[in-house]
């Protein structure tokens, strides 16, 4: 993503905004009558944590969550002749500085890694594997 994948986004969005937010939300229950969301969201190591959040909230969502709906044809032919409004900075109240990214970092441009050595694979039992692995990282930090 174009925060560098650091989950920045949604927060900064967020922040901006006043609301409260919940990242990596994988479902949703909405309750108008709260108006409240209950959420369930992924932690790491597979855990999941349940959340009760009071709307308006900015939510980030899990890949996955829903199936994605489509555009017909036709619904693309008929936004090509529609206009595209372009909307400044200034319109919105907002001068570049706020808006640049984290710690004022942009992003100037996106490349592949260089291809290095391969990777080599190990084997043996636990300990000498967790030996040999010791040994690589000892050789790179002295190099």
């Amino acid at each position: 993503s174009s925060d560098a994948v650091n989950g920045a986004t949604g927060v900064a969005v967020a922040a901006y905004l006043g609301l409260p937010h919940v990242a990596v939300v994988r479902r949703l229950d909405y309750d108008a009558s709260g108006p409240t969301a209950t959420v369930e969201r992924e932690l790491e190591g597979g855990l999941i944590e349940v959340l009760r959040v009071r709307c308006p909230a900015l939510l980030t969502i899990q890949t996955g969550m829903n199936e994605p709906r489509y555009a017909t044809l036709r619904a693309i032919k008929q936004a090509r002749d529609k206009p595209l409004e372009e909307v400044d900075l200034d319109a919105l109240g907002l001068d570049a500085d706020a808006v640049a990214g984290a710690a004022g970092s942009q992003i100037r441009s996106l490349a592949p890694p260089e291809k290095g050595r391969g990777a080599e694979m190990l084997s043996g039992s636990p300990a000498e594997v967790a030996a040999r692995i010791a040994d690589i990282v000892k050789e790179r930090v002295s190099a």
